[in-house]
């Protein structure tokens, strides 16, 4: 992880209540960044918001 380092950096991933959207959105907040999520399904992106919160990063996320 040390090449990928996204510190100080915000990253936009949409469809990231579940699957491969999730588990990128969780990969950047892992490298650092903070991440605003995208998807249909407010429940999950609260479950993948407080996910990410867990791991010491912002998540906004954006229901629509």
């Amino acid at each position: 992880m040390e090449l990928f380092q996204l510190n100080n950096h915000v990253a936009i991933v949409t469809g990231a209540s579940r699957g491969i959207g999730k588990a990128i959105a969780v990969g950047f907040a892992r490298a650092g960044a903070d991440v605003v999520i995208g998807a249909r399904d407010e429940e999950d992106l609260v479950t993948v918001s407080n996910e990410i919160n867990d791991l010491g990063r912002r998540a906004i996320p954006v229901s629509g």
